[in-house]
């Protein structure tokens, strides 16, 4: 019997972190998320609390039986129960603190990892065990350290976001039963909670974004300074924020239809003035002040825009559901290490090949780059479904206008391209998802056949969503 519930915590386990895993990977655009979660782990907690010394039986479940966590857990427990119990079991907080005490010590004693733990669900089991025993529910994901602080960074520091996600992730897991329904809007609550701007006003750009202009997407901007302190000097506001146009009334971001029209005359450089009553006031262009937060909002496409502070990208948005920006590009040591575990033992340009996967996701729609040892012979078997070019290292300014067309760019491992266009061709693989688009469920379906014919194969697979999928042999 305790076999099989076993046997069903471990099949339960496995199916929430891959749905954490692919949750997770709508907010980073990026499938290398697999490498930043370790594990996640669930654990059971009954404790005696009629003594003085309360007493407790753990039953710990994890994917891939980490003892050390199960120790480092159960002192953690201890150090709670001994310290701390007493006092928030009086305040009837217990459930608000045990599972923040408990990521704190397993954090304070682990170097390499970072640890989210839920609030626990609390059950009294009056059958079994009277009225003398409580059950707590937890549940745990474990973080590599050094790949969470890569990816989910802003200026340095773990994204606002981040930090908002972890704190309602934890509250909601008790809430809803083990299993969040609802990740979107975990996601949308999260991100506006990161921002005061976004708080007041992530609904009406949200809103702006998805209004057409006779027929045309909104490709506007609007630009919002704020203080950083109250005895910062307007002066510098003033020399930075030129006035290319001034109304005579300002117009408020909620009347919609004409702040649509106003915006079709902005651009990128060129953008609306927000003041503090929310009402745009001006057009015209700014810079980074000091002594100013400059945020600036950008439409991109239907439904689509992105939020910079200071120059930096903060979040983008697209179809309502929030972004952080792709530090996995940005930071080129996370993608030399996925090219170095694919072709081992193989010297191969890394510069140049991260140089093209950047380029290729400056283009508005979605494209292909693999990366193969056998570029050569790869591009003439394929052929009649491609565009041969001859063997050539791509400037930046063709490398986007190559990927715009159908099909994938194939480089071989210095980055140099042989063809262009070419429509890959594979093998029928359970590691395909019909919720995924053609793209990439063609190149999992190539990757598989490569494998095959041990060709080491590297693919990027960037969405019209600018999320990008590395697919490897080595997977």
């Amino acid at each position: 019997m305790k076999k099989n519930i076993i046997e069903d915590k471990m099949i339960t386990l496995k199916k929430e972190k891959e749905l954490i895993i692919n949750e997770f990977t709508k907010i980073l655009g990026t499938n290398i998320l697999i490498k930043c979660i370790k594990d996640i782990y669930c654990f059971d907690l009954n404790l005696d609390d009629e003594r003085s010394n309360p007493e407790y039986e753990l039953n710990f479940y994890s994917c891939e039986n980490n003892q050390d966590v199960r120790d480092s857990l159960k002192l953690a427990i201890e150090n709670f129960l001994k310290n701390d119990y007493e006092f928030y079991n009086e305040m009837k907080t217990v459930c608000d603190s045990f599972g923040f005490h408990i990521k704190e010590s397993l954090n304070k004693s682990s170097l390499n990892s970072i640890y989210w733990c839920s609030n626990p669900q609390e059950y009294r089991d009056i059958l079994r065990f009277g009225d003398k025993e409580k059950l707590y529910k937890f549940a745990i994901i474990e973080f590599y350290k050094e790949t969470y602080k890569t990816l989910l960074s802003f200026n340095g520091k773990i994204h606002p976001f981040i930090h908002e996600l972890e704190y309602i992730w934890a509250v909601e897991w008790r809430r809803d039963l083990h299993r969040i329904k609802n990740y979107d809007e975990i996601f949308r609550r999260a991100s506006v909670e990161s921002n005061g701007f976004l708080y007041n006003n992530s609904v009406h750009l949200n809103m702006l974004s998805t209004m057409q202009y006779e027929k045309s997407a909104n490709k506007g901007s609007i630009m919002f300074f704020v203080k950083r302190n109250k005895d910062t000097n307007i002066d510098n506001l003033i020399y930075s924020r030129k006035e290319l146009i001034t109304l005579k009334e300002s117009v408020a971001l909620n009347d919609y239809k004409r702040i649509r029209k106003l915006l079709q005359i902005t651009n990128s450089d060129i953008s609306l003035f927000l003041n503090e009553d929310n009402e745009i006031f001006a057009i015209g262009n700014g810079k980074e002040c000091e002594g100013y937060d400059c945020y600036k909002i950008v439409f991109t496409e239907y439904s689509k825009w992105k939020m910079f502070i200071n120059g930096v990208e903060f979040l983008s948005y697209s179809n309502l559901l929030p972004k952080i920006p792709d530090n996995i590009i940005n930071s080129s040591n996370q993608i030399k290490e996925k090219l170095r575990e694919t072709f081992k033992d193989i010297e191969i340009k890394e510069d140049a090949i991260i140089e093209i996967i950047k380029q290729a996701k400056l283009q508005e729609h979605g494209t292909m780059v693999v990366i193969s040892t056998d570029a050569k012979d790869e591009v003439e078997r394929l052929k009649e479904s491609a565009t041969m070019v001859y063997p050539n290292e791509l400037e930046k300014r063709v490398i986007e206008l190559v990927t715009c067309i159908d099909g994938a760019v194939v480089c071989d491992t210095n980055g140099v391209c042989h063809a262009i266009g070419v429509i890959l061709d594979g093998i029928t693989s359970s590691k395909t998802d019909p919720a995924r688009g053609s793209r990439y469920n063609s190149a999992i379906r190539y990757v598989e056949q490569q494998k095959l014919k041990c060709q080491k194969t590297f693919v990027a697979v960037i969405s019209e969503d600018k999320y990008v999928n590395y697919i490897s042999t080595s997977d």
